[in-house]
């Protein structure tokens, strides 16, 4: 018994400091809230093992009495009986604190767990991310480096090795879940990665995600404001590169726009898509230039399109689906002296399918055509 005690509370003081180690990494919003329950805890942890340790006196003065009661040629039957049973009570008393301790113990560990990957905000909101380490060695000299987009011809150095270790790619997000009722729905994105610019071991912030959205689940209409991926060209590889194939023929990208969507069911499982976008026109990506921007300069913003079929695949418990997309934007580029500018248009037509084959696999193909 008393092995058993040492080795409760020694479980229980390593609760209690994997317990504070997490309230203070914890990213959750009320840190107060979190020491107070630590420190509530650890209270009522020490009380059982107070009352634990009392027990334990008890059963060893018992034992004790009982010896002597067995060794007494004196002692009755009845005497030996009754001692041996206050035994029993207690151990039995001594098993539920021990229960007790362990329930208060688990409880403890499930509160610092939910409060070290949780967010306490006004409303829902989930923490996620990656941090990662991408590493290349190349016999010659890429473009860019970070990331392969293409290989630079050997014209004037011959076997340029490089070696490139970055954590750019690392990436960190919140989903927010806001305010909802049975005809509507609020949600939001928030998702960052390193890979804008500065040294190699300063990186900038790069967003990759910032919207709203709102969803009318009854009429499968949603509306999204801020930024994310485009309409036109859905799918990405996943690849460990970073670029996604863009500089191999995928053309969508991420940028701020207000889309509109609306599904439709056309019997049975299978299910109409509309999606709709006014997006933002960028000719350069410098977030301060004196140039102007030629997607900013045309003074309207881009349009963009998609309708899609998909259905479900029974035996592979997941989505088929086929669709086609387009775009539209317009660029003013003024002359050198600035006395007179061109506007040119860009458009693109593309489809996109995705055809999974069994469980664990999954065809995805896109085709386009387009000119700026």
């Amino acid at each position: 018994m008393r092995e058993l005690t040492r080795q409760i509370s020694l479980g229980a003081s390593g609760i209690l400091f994997l317990l504070v180690s997490l309230a203070f990494t914890s990213v959750e919003g009320s840190c107060q809230s979190i020491e107070e329950v630590v420190s509530e805890l650890q209270r009522q942890v020490e009380t059982l093992n107070n009352k634990v340790e009392t027990l334990e006196d008890k059963n060893r003065d018992l034992e004790h009495q009982l010896r002597e009661k067995t060794i007494d040629p004196g002692a009755s039957p009845k005497a030996s009986s009754e001692v041996a049973s206050r035994i029993h009570d207690n151990e039995q008393i001594d098993q539920a604190q021990e229960a007790r301790l362990a329930a208060l113990e688990n409880a403890a560990a499930e509160k610092a767990k939910k409060s070290a990957f949780s967010l306490e905000t006004k409303f829902p909101a989930k923490l996620y991310g990656n941090l990662r380490l991408d590493t290349s060695y190349d016999e010659g000299e890429i473009n860019e480096g970070n990331f392969a987009r293409w290989v630079e011809p050997e014209v004037f150095i011959d076997d340029d090795e490089q070696f490139n270790m970055t954590a750019r790619q690392s990436r960190l997000g919140i989903d927010f879940a806001g305010p909802s009722t049975p005809w509507l729905e609020t949600s939001a994105k928030l998702e960052i990665d390193f890979f804008e610019g500065g040294k190699e071991n300063k990186n900038t912030i790069q967003m990759r995600h910032a919207y709203l959205k709102l969803r009318w689940p009854q009429q499968d209409l949603n509306l999204l404001a801020g930024q994310t991926w485009d309409v036109i060209s859905p799918l990405n590889p996943s690849t460990l590169n970073y670029s996604v194939e863009w500089f191999s023929g995928n053309i969508g990208y991420r940028r701020p726009q207000l889309r509109l969507e609306k599904g439709y069911q056309c019997g049975g499982n299978t299910r109409l898509l509309l999606q709709a976008a006014m997006v933002r026109n960028i000719g350069h990506t410098d977030a301060f230039s004196d140039v102007v921007d030629t997607g900013e300069d045309a003074g309207i913003p881009g349009f963009q399109g998609r309708l899609a079929v998909s259905r479900p695949i029974g035996y592979t418990g997941k989505e088929a689906s086929i669709g086609v997309s387009g775009h539209w934007q317009r660029e003013d580029f003024h002359t050198p002296d600035r006395d007179d500018h061109t506007e040119y248009d860009s458009q693109a037509g593309a489809l996109d399918l995705t055809l999974p084959l069994t469980s664990l696999i999954t065809l995805k193909a896109e085709a386009f055509k387009g000119k700026n």
